[in-house]
């Protein structure tokens, strides 16, 4: 009787399987770090709700260390991270590479240019984004390698921080393509880097040990097509 209790119960989770699949029913529980949370969540979040109704979306914005852990404790089946992410229990698909551009106003010369060279960087007060953030990692890292030796004239710990002292002519930063392709303020001008330019890989990450369900893989899809904003 008990072993017959068991195999009814599996039974019952193999329906329970293939409905989720058919009628995209169930609950998926996703995360996003800050630096792009602002730029493709909310359109992510109204496709995904059209798409499938009758799924319950669990949202969650931290920090990639915070996302990760999240994942390793199955409280999320899916981040969306930038690389690198050096954990072994960590799966990551690359969604794709984001640039970062110069941003600044009319204040500044380096406005007046369509390309700038990355020297260039050192002639500007910058505003820079806190290291606790990858992307501001990624951008000090950038600047490292590039032998550049920046007139840091603020620290902070929010993109859009970065952004409203830039619009206010305090200085110039590095900032993601996605925002600049949705300010739509025309306070701010933003320029590529010519030769070695600074970018993003932006990336889904799951657990490696589990299999990404129907909802999940849908998910990420969704992402990858809405990212960056058009």
């Amino acid at each position: 009787p008990r072993a017959n209790a068991i195999l009814g119960k599996l039974q019952e989770i193999k329906v329970d399987l293939q409905t989720e699949i058919q009628d995209g029913c169930g609950t998926l529980a996703v995360g996003f770090i800050p630096t792009i949370a602002p730029f493709v969540l909310p359109r992510v979040i109204h496709r995904f709700s059209q798409e499938f109704p009758n799924t319950t979306l669990e949202v969650h914005e931290g920090l990639t260390e915070e996302l990760v852990q999240k994942i390793i404790d199955a409280d999320l089946d899916v981040g969306i991270t930038s690389l690198p992410i050096k954990n072994k229990l960590i799966r990551t698909e690359e969604l794709l590479v984001e640039p970062l551009l110069v941003a600044s106003t009319q204040k500044f010369e380096i406005a007046s240019r369509a390309v700038i060279q990355v020297k260039e960087l050192d002639d500007f007060p910058f505003i820079a984004l806190s290291e606790v953030h990858c992307l501001g990692e990624q951008v000090q890292s950038f600047c490292y390698q590039q032998d550049l030796e920046l007139n840091i004239v603020c620290h902070t710990s929010q993109l859009v921080t970065v952004q409203n002292c830039i619009a206010l002519g305090l200085g110039v930063s590095l900032v993601p393509q996605a925002l600049a392709l949705s300010d739509t303020s025309g306070d701010i001008i933003y320029r590529t880097v010519s030769g070695i330019a600074p970018k993003r890989k932006i990336a889904a990450a799951t657990h490696a040990k589990r299999n990404q369900s129907f909802l999940a893989c849908k998910f990420i899809e969704i992402v990858r097509s809405e990212y960056p904003p058009n």
